[in-house]
């Protein structure tokens, strides 16, 4: 009897400390929204300073970077912000959530094109974000989340209008310019001076090298289909259904070898959009 009662004492001790761990852990996420909140709660910025590096979307690397070679190279743009001037600018930091912070489900490599990193004197390093990972995945104090402009946006208050002009280059900007280009097409009244032009190669034929969209569209073994007008109109509602999160970039990018290839243009404004593949 002696024995059982003991046993049955050792398991409710243990029940009970898995009880204390649980209760007191943080997930990841967690650990990550509350050093966001510790900042954006402060009620003194005199010590704090934000430091923002980025690359210039239109410079490419052979190989991806890490933070360090980003902080490094001279190249790169660094801006450095301080007291006030945060205080100033850190609403968009606020609203960041726990829906902000959703780890991804497998685990990619950094190419550092943006970083920026919230630091104290006295407390040292507060918080920093590091910007992409495959799919357009984040790194914020480390953990690898879902990719979200929120942190993009969050720094632009801070930059200049030049600056901002710059960055308005990368990731979900090209997302929405997409995204309205398309809007273009499926939001429109009128379609009769629109023409949607498909080139494609046959699957069976491979090219010696790769192919860019000029080598396809001028290649004589191509097929080309031309669909004008109302033709367009009564089968454009699968492009209707296109969204922000079919569109989300690769920052590793990739040379193209293009085997279809299709072009929506309007006599009156030119080009709209393209896809190739």
């Amino acid at each position: 009897m002696k024995l059982k009662n003991t046993i049955i004492l050792g398991f409710l001790i243990l029940t009970l400390l898995a009880i204390v761990i649980l209760v007191g852990y943080d997930t990841p996420s967690e650990k990550a929204l509350n050093n966001i909140s510790k900042l954006t709660e402060r009620e003194d910025f005199d010590d704090v300073s934000l430091t923002i590096y980025y690359r210039h979307p239109l410079l490419l690397t052979v190989y991806s970077w890490s933070v360090d070679n980003l902080t490094s190279f001279s190249d790169d743009k660094k801006i450095v912000i301080n007291g006030k001037d945060i205080e100033n600018h850190i609403d968009l930091f606020k609203q960041i959530n726990k829906d902000d912070l959703i780890p991804v489900k497998k685990t990619s490599h950094i190419n550092a094109r943006v970083y920026y990193v919230f630091e104290s004197e006295k407390e040292g390093k507060l918080f920093d974000v590091a910007m992409w990972g495959d799919n357009g995945s984040i790194f914020v104090g480390g953990l690898e989340v879902e990719g979200n402009d929120i942190f993009l946006e969050a720094i632009m208050p801070f930059l200049s209008e030049d600056e901002k002009n710059e960055l308005d280059g990368y990731l979900y900007s090209w997302s929405k310019r997409a995204l309205n280009n398309i809007s273009k097409v499926t939001e429109r009244e009128d379609f009769d001076d629109l023409r949607l032009t498909i080139y494609y190669m046959d699957p069976h034929t491979l090219p010696r090298d790769p192919l860019n969209v000029d080598d396809l569209m001028n290649d004589n073994g191509v097929k080309k289909i031309v669909v004008n007008g109302n033709d367009i109109e009564n089968h454009i509602d699968l492009f209707k259904q296109i969204n922000k999160d079919d569109l989300i970039p690769r920052i590793n990018f990739s040379r193209p070898n293009a085997r279809v290839y299709y072009v929506f243009e309007s006599e009156k404004e030119g080009k709209l959009f393209g896809v190739a593949m």
